[in-house]
């Protein structure tokens, strides 16, 4: 800037000699209105800084304004500025998080910048990194985008730095959709995953009739049970189960009208009536009543196990055992019985006949009184049984073929 100033001053001295009446001879060798005079000035050089351009050392002519590098003006010069040098800045961070400045090493002068940092770089520990132009460093944790199904059974969130976290959906429970599906939505991500029903077992309903299976959703179903055959328990019952979930019933058996031997539901058979009553004596077992049996033809057991005594032979027929069963039609004595108590028939007048095995030894009296009946008696030549036997039917040995009820009364039973 000085230089020109000092080129500035010598053009106005120039300007003002003009005025005057002074000219000059310009400084090309030409001779013409009198020759030339340098009139020379030296000018010291400068150097250039960051902002401002400097000059070398030159002569400077006030009359024709050239600039020379000698004192004697022969050797001009085109150029005497010296360019502006560019900042040589060095780099500091700020230290405030926000800026960095940078100092010229040749002027001091100053920039002052926020900071530019570059793309975040996982660390792997849970932290990312980033950089500025500067140097310094910013470190923070991850900062994770929304989770997304990957549908896979996973989702997966992804941080501003690249580094990637994957879990297991969180279902929430499993909704039904009334069409045989059920759906479940994930918690964190909200991907769906829609399935058949999935039953578990059948579960009796304690009401006699359906059994029900229950989905994992709450759905349910309810069906009938679906029983298999009866099958006899060895105690009088039978029981049957459901092939589908297994509930059982157990009942009684439903023994036939006639001879109640058998069941009419299960596989139950006996070769004699059930529900007659016992007691047990002696080693043996006497019939002493009808119990619960219904049927109209009696079958006695040779031998019967009350289940506290043991098997053992049936010995006899107690005293009114079967006193007004007019239901009666039939009765089988086995082989066996000895004997027969009083009145064990008495009043049973469905009977037409009965046949006493020859095992009886003792009848007692009024055994079929008051009926008409023909008895088969098995008799057995000599001794007190046959006296016995012979007491009790007196009324058919007298008359040869039953008489009217009104004379079958107990005073003909010897």
């Amino acid at each position: 800037m000085k230089h020109r100033f000092t080129v500035l001053l010598l053009a106005l001295l120039a300007s003002l000699l003009l005025g005057l009446g002074v000219f000059f001879v310009a400084c090309d060798g030409s001779t013409e209105g009198g020759g030339h005079t340098h009139t020379m000035t030296y000018i010291a050089a400068e150097e250039a800084t960051c902002t401002e351009e400097g000059n070398v050392a030159y002569w400077h002519c006030s009359g024709c304004g050239k600039n020379f590098s000698d004192e004697a003006g022969e050797n001009e010069l085109t150029s005497i500025i010296i360019p502006a040098e560019t900042h040589s800045f060095g780099r500091d961070d700020d230290d405030n998080g926000t800026t960095h400045t940078r100092t010229c090493s040749a002027c001091s002068a100053t920039e002052t910048e926020d900071h530019t940092f570059g793309v975040w770089v996982d660390n792997g520990n849970g932290t990312h990194t980033h950089t500025c132009v500067c140097g310094v460093t910013e470190t923070e944790s991850h900062s994770f985008g929304a989770w997304v199904d990957n549908e896979d059974g996973a989702h997966t969130r992804t941080c501003v730095c690249g580094a990637t976290e994957t879990e297991d959906h969180t279902f929430d429970t499993w909704v039904d959709n009334e069409d045989g599906t059920h759906s479940r939505t994930c918690s964190v991500c909200s991907a769906t995953e829609t399935e058949s029903h999935s039953f578990g077992v059948w579960e009796d309903d304690d009401n006699g009739t359906t059994h029900t299976r229950t989905c994992a959703c709450g759905e349910t179903e309810t069906e009938d049970h679906t029983f298999g055959a009866w099958v006899d328990n060895g105690d009088g019952t039978h029981i049957h189960s459901c092939s589908i979930c297994g509930k059982e019933e157990t009942a009684a058996h439903v023994l036939d009208e006639e001879t109640n031997s058998y069941c009419t539901v299960c596989d139950f058979i006996s070769d004699y009536t059930q529900g007659l009553a016992y007691s047990y004596a002696d080693g043996g077992y006497t019939v002493t009543g009808i119990g619960t049996a219904t049927a109209s033809k009696i079958i006695i057991p040779a031998t019967y196990n009350d289940g506290a005594n043991g098997s053992a032979a049936v010995m006899g027929i107690g005293s009114s055992a079967f006193r007004g069963c007019r239901g009666l039609t039939e009765i089988t004595i086995p082989a066996g019985v000895t004997s027969i108590g009083s009145s064990a028939f008495y009043g049973c007048s469905g009977f037409t006949e009965i046949t006493i095995p020859d095992s009886v030894t003792s009848i007692g009296s009024s055994v079929f009184a008051c009926f008409c009946i023909e008895i088969h008696a098995c008799l057995q030549a000599g001794g007190r049984r046959q006296e016995e036997v012979y007491s009790a039917t007196s009324e058919v040995s007298r008359y040869g073929k039953c008489k009217p009820d009104s004379l079958l009364h107990d005073d003909f039973i010897q």
